[in-house]
């Protein structure tokens, strides 16, 4: 498993493999949601695979969410609230785009900073800016998509999720430690 999860030893195939792999599981964490009555957004496990993606596959990680976001808006069953081009425009589109925002700009400075990267700050702080992104796209896009203030946007979109996401950042933090740090 370590190979083939290896992102810098890669052969195409392998990466081929892992890109459709987490893009794949990804869309199963969508389809595993916890609706809350007061927000258009449901809990998933979605932002966990990002941040994983970003560690594991690390510059292919936008690759991976390209594919998600691109098969999700083709109709193939991936979106937390359905498929299909509509969705994209829904409530949890500022967070696909914050998916693949975050996957773009994240992996170049984990692979910039050799030797900072196996510092276990240094990685939570990354995938802390990773989340970061991907909450400012959703509160964002429900500012302007559902006509509501900053303010209203961040208690739906944004406050509600920061249990999850501290949960999902340490575990992320920490798998990725433990993955730049094998041996």
């Amino acid at each position: 498993m370590q190979a083939v999860i290896n992102a810098k030893k890669m052969s195409l195939t392998a990466a081929v493999f892992a890109v459709i792999g987490f893009a794949f599981v990804q869309a199963l964490a969508a389809q595993v949601k916890i609706p809350l009555f007061f927000t258009p957004v449901p809990v998933t496990m979605q932002t966990l695979l990002v941040l994983l993606g970003i560690v594991f596959l690390e510059k292919k990680a936008v690759i991976c969410q390209a594919l998600y976001i691109t098969a999700g808006a083709l109709g193939a069953p991936f979106f937390t609230c359905g498929a299909g081009p509509a969705f994209l425009l829904g409530p949890t589109g500022g967070y696909l785009f914050g998916f693949f925002a975050a996957s773009l700009a994240v992996p170049y400075v984990l692979s910039k900073n050799r030797t900072n990267k196996k510092n276990f700050v240094f990685v939570f702080i990354c995938l802390f800016f990773a989340l970061s992104v991907i909450y400012f796209f959703c509160m964002v896009w429900l500012k302007f998509m559902l006509g509501l203030s900053l303010k209203t946007a961040f208690f739906l979109g944004v406050l509600p999720f920061l249990p999850g996401a501290a949960f999902k950042l340490a575990f992320a933090s920490f798998a990725g430690y433990f993955y730049l740090n094998r041996k």
